[in-house]
């Protein structure tokens, strides 16, 4: 028999039946384990900024991770369907500058209390710097989101193909595949899908 649908995706005859089987489990909690080394060292590094500094480090903040997300439309109840995981990220970049200071002389009658030491170690009219050092200053900081879906296996590639574009028109942010079946991947990066493979965490 076949079920009721109750989201917009199930009207269009898509019922992800990978939900009811052990091996979806597994692999969910094998991602939410390894999901902040492969966001980092994956798909954090991969973020172009405008601004070109040298050094630069990049400064990556994990706000939200929602796993089985509904996708609404705006002011709207009605489900269109379910991302297994969304993940909200802030990411901004720190650059180093240099600070230097001024010249320092035995002359002057009132300075800061930062200077007193310098000021102390000049003698006989001779100048003294004092070292310059280094800070880190914080550029521009944006707020990014990336869908994952996990699949067991993938029965139908244009079956995949419909249900995410369709959970494209309502969210804004790439979206990633996460299964063993790799007989796929190329078709899906031509349509801009990322895949991460399980279990080896490497993205093709």
């Amino acid at each position: 028999m076949i079920p009721k649908a109750q989201t917009y995706q199930q009207k269009l005859g898509f019922f992800d039946e990978d939900l009811k089987k052990p091996k979806h489990d597994e692999i969910m909690y094998w991602f939410d384990k390894n999901l902040e080394n492969i966001l980092r060292t994956k798909i954090f590094r991969n973020i172009q900024y405008d601004e070109d500094y040298s050094p630069m480090r990049n400064v990556e903040i994990i706000l939200e991770k929602i796993w089985e997300r509904p996708v609404l439309p705006n002011n709207s109840k009605f489900i269109i369907g379910f991302i297994d995981l969304l993940i909200s990220a802030r990411l901004s970049f720190e650059y180093e500058e240099i600070i230097e200071y001024d010249i320092l002389e035995d002359n002057r009658t009132t300075y800061d209390k930062k200077y007193v030491s310098e000021w102390e170690s000049v003698r006989k009219g001779d100048l003294k710097y004092k070292e310059p050092y280094k800070i880190w200053k914080k550029g521009n900081t944006m707020n990014l989101n990336w869908c994952f879906e996990i699949k067991t296996e993938i029965k139908s590639i244009g079956e995949l193909i419909r249900q995410i574009n369709t959970y494209r028109e309502y969210i804004s942010a790439p979206f990633f595949i996460v299964c063993s079946d790799v007989t796929h991947v190329n078709l899906l990066k031509a349509q801009g899908i990322g895949f991460i493979e399980y279990p080896s965490g490497k993205i093709l």
